[in-house]
């Protein structure tokens, strides 16, 4: 669904107010501040899909920032990934400050007090992804927000380009090109990230590396009914107790991390036109969850609502 705020339709006196109102509208709760309120003028044009929202945004100058408040009013985890197409922007988050040029981009959460400043206009394509969908293809990825992803590197030259070009034309897509075309993005973003040096993530502890080579077993393993922490363990050369600890050490469950992986393909299967054809106990058998009856109450437990009326958009 394409929706345009534009403040050319409100009086100048109201333009700001407006505007501050579009935005919370368009994304969550979030504060704007302009140094010249009074001459400020902007346009958001909104792309709202399954799971990604696209937005070109131009505009006056300005900040806009979410803090401890407004989090604690919509808890809700995404990203957000900030490209600046033809003026810079500075992203500022968890201590960290990421000053983007034209061809740059950087990632942030929700779910901690950022700040986006642009000092001259704004004039940058703004991605919101769910939490997951991003985190299941990068298990390392909170500790790469409000960094740089160098726009001099090839790799992100291209993610870029095809960026803005597909956010540009998504909305004409049927419903089964605009499902695969998000699943293109949230890779091209993933592999863009994953460019940032293990110094830059400190990645470099045997811990967390030996945490992302589990997940990532995990991960390609989910449709194996009788994966357990004893298959994973032998596979990772370690023993369960190892394995367990490990997981506590990052306030998780492995148990809790293979339910919550296999819930997320299937509610991804679910939306999926392309598996429309399939019964939702087929989904569910095919990522590894036999009992339906089970099953549906974990999925109402992590999603707040049945799998069928996950499935209808309800």
């Amino acid at each position: 669904m394409q929706m345009l705020f534009d403040t050319k339709n409100v009086m100048q006196r109201d333009r700001f107010s407006y505007w501050q109102d579009a935005a919370c509208d368009a994304y969550l709760p979030i504060a704007c501040e302009a140094p010249d309120p009074s001459s400020f003028n902007g346009s958001i044009s909104l792309e709202r899909l399954s799971r990604l929202n696209l937005s070109f945004i131009k505009a006056s100058a300005q900040t806009v920032s979410r803090n401890k408040s407004q989090i604690s009013r919509d808890s809700e985890r995404f990203f957000m990934v900030s490209v600046p197409l033809g003026e810079s922007c500075n992203v500022t988050q968890s201590h960290r400050q990421a000053f983007l040029e034209p061809g740059d981009f950087a990632l942030y959460s929700t779910a901690e007090p950022y700040s986006v400043e642009c000092v001259n206009k704004v004039d940058q394509l703004v991605i919101q992804l769910p939490y997951k969908d991003l985190i299941t293809r990068l298990p390392n990825v909170e500790m790469l927000t409000a960094r740089r992803v160098d726009g001099n590197s090839a790799l992100v030259r291209m993610a870029h380009a095809h960026l803005c070009q597909y956010a540009s034309m998504i909305g004409t897509q049927t419903d089964e090109v605009k499902h695969l075309l998000q699943d293109t993005i949230l890779d091209l973003l993933a592999a863009s990230l994953a460019t940032l040096t293990p110094e830059q993530h400190q990645l470099s502890r045997p811990q967390s590396m030996m945490l992302l080579r589990t997940k990532a077993y995990v991960r390609e393993n989910l449709r194996e009914h009788e994966l357990n922490p004893t298959q994973i363990a032998v596979a990772m050369g370690v023993s369960r107790r190892s394995l367990r600890r490990l997981f506590a050490d990052s306030n998780e469950s492995l148990s809790a991390y293979i339910r919550d992986a296999r819930l997320d393909k299937i509610a991804e299967e679910l939306r999926n036109p392309l598996m429309a054809n399939m019964s939702i106990s087929q989904v569910s058998i095919k990522w590894g969850m036999g009992n339906f009856q089970h099953f549906t109450r974990l999925f109402k437990a992590r999603f707040g609502m049945t799998p069928s009326a996950y499935r209808q958009g309800s």
